[in-house]
């Protein structure tokens, strides 16, 4: 099963480990993030702590663990704040920004040649229907107007999920975390619209989706890469290995900035009007926590006391 590196930033399944590394080295001048997935935000006026934790969004059953002081400190939370607020509306209409626009297709963002290919991949390669995540099988005609980089995400979950020994189900740590706040009847509200996060892509142009979908198709081994070694450091709560993971990745490290720092950023204010007039439990990917431009960091530049927790 694939659980690629965008998994620890986007609420979406990731693209690619196909290219060469890049050189890490403009992204560790920094002083490392302490190792740990969750943290209590204080200090700046607080009467009561908040909590920030890390996810990878999706994992598998297996593998799928909460720490003893999460739990502890969970019911204490007035809200859980998400990535997006998981609701059927903003999934839906979400959907709309995976099309690419106007009456463009891949078969115009491909050669005759790669299109062939990719259409072999598809017909030969995937499994006719799948119950993973409740995705059904694919076709050309079904991906034929999608993003590239959508289209390779639904390949890939497929692709994987046909090869893989695995037979258990993957659990969503946002899902996990949404149940156990409704129980309780507490709100879940989001950081930013289901369209805003994957209107990020938009930054990565069309061409450049291609012809990593093409490269993907032809070395397929790679769209399974790394399943297990992610899920190692992550359960290792090793922030500064997750971070290495994520610029050692061609497709983020060259935009890192707008699929992950900005979008930090933009966090930042409205975090910080939910921690003037409630206790929240924030659960975002863990990759947005660690570095310069992480939620850690963000949130001390602006006064807070931000303290790991759970290593």
């Amino acid at each position: 099963m694939k659980f690629p590196v965008l998994f620890l930033f986007l609420f979406i399944p990731g693209f690619f480990f196909a290219q060469e590394p890049q050189d890490s080295s403009r992204h560790t001048n920094f002083p490392p993030t302490e190792n740990a997935l969750f943290w209590e935000i204080s200090g700046k006026g607080l009467k009561k702590p908040s909590y920030l934790f890390g996810t990878i969004h999706l994992i598998p059953e297996d593998s799928f663990f909460i720490p003893d002081i999460v739990t502890e400190r969970m019911p204490e939370a007035d809200r859980l704040l998400l990535e997006i607020e998981m609701n059927m509306g903003s999934m839906m209409s979400a959907a709309m920004e995976a099309f690419i626009p106007s009456k463009k297709s891949l078969k115009e963002l491909l050669s005759p040649e790669d299109y062939d290919l990719l259409r072999s991949f598809v017909e030969d390669s995937l499994p006719k229907s799948s119950g993973f995540l409740g995705l059904g099988g694919v076709s050309m005609e079904s991906i034929s107007r999608q993003k590239p980089i959508f289209a390779v995400q639904q390949i890939s979950a497929l692709y994987c999920q046909d090869k893989s020994e695995d037979e258990g189900e993957s659990v969503i740590y946002e899902m996990y975390f949404a149940d156990k706040f409704k129980e309780t009847e507490r709100p879940v509200s989001g950081l930013e619209l289901a369209s805003d996060q994957l209107a990020a892509f938009d930054a990565i142009p069309l061409e450049e989706q291609a012809r990593q979908l093409v490269e993907s198709i032809r070395h397929p081994e790679t769209l399974c890469a790394g399943t297990g070694e992610l899920v190692s450091i992550y359960r290792s709560q090793n922030l500064e290995k997750l971070m290495e993971a994520t610029t050692a990745d061609p497709l983020m490290g060259n935009h890192l900035d707008v699929l992950l720092y900005q979008r930090n950023r933009n966090w930042i204010p409205v975090i910080e009007e939910y921690l003037k007039e409630e206790v929240v439990f924030i659960a975002v990917g863990a990759g947005h926590l660690a570095g310069e431009f992480g939620l850690v960091n963000l949130l001390r530049r602006q006064g807070y006391v931000v303290r790991a927790l759970s290593k």
